[in-house]
């Protein structure tokens, strides 16, 4: 089982709690911080079909010049070379203890992609998790931007009509 490896610092009075897909956190907002200290960042390793998974955990504080406490930790995959999750400071050992999920779950969700995914797969990936809580009304909100964002974007698309047009064929 991995464990995260380095100093941690106190947590904030009022931590983020969860371990959330950093552009879903992102989209329903997260709480404010002043700076990222250069202690207390965190070192998780793991393998995962003989690849070595490494995520580094960057500590988001109030008061990080001073007296830095945490109110949550950014994942970082040194694999994938971007921020995928956020994680609360008192669940960064369930972080760790299941990372090959996670790492898997930020695979499947950003795909090949470098960068942020397109906004309808955000929204889609916000109904899904609304759904699972039992938000309907939220559920549809995020799944009709989903479409909206989805009919909107010209590579998606050009996409659809392709792949109807290679299907009418």
């Amino acid at each position: 089982m991995a464990e995260a490896t380095g100093t941690r610092l106190p947590a904030a009075p009022n931590p983020y709690s969860g371990i959330r897909l950093l552009p879903l956190a992102q989209r329903d907002g997260l709480p404010p911080v002043d700076g990222t200290p250069l202690a207390g960042r965190l070192t998780i390793k793991d393998t995962l079909v003989g690849v070595e998974l490494v995520y580094k955990l960057y500590p988001n504080c109030l008061n990080h010049l001073t007296d830095p406490q945490v109110v949550y930790y950014v994942a970082f995959s040194k694999n994938n070379e971007r921020a995928e999750f956020v994680v609360g400071p008192g669940q960064v050992d369930q972080f760790a203890a299941n990372i090959r999920t996670y790492a898997m779950a930020a695979g499947n969700f950003f795909q090949f992609g470098s960068g942020p995914p397109p906004e309808h797969v955000v929204s889609s990936a916000l109904a899904v998790e609304r759904a699972m809580g039992g938000d309907l009304k939220g559920t549809a909100q995020a799944l009709g931007g989903a479409w909206y964002q989805a009919v909107t974007d010209p590579e998606v698309v050009v996409g659809w009509v392709a792949d109807v047009g290679g299907a009418v064929a």
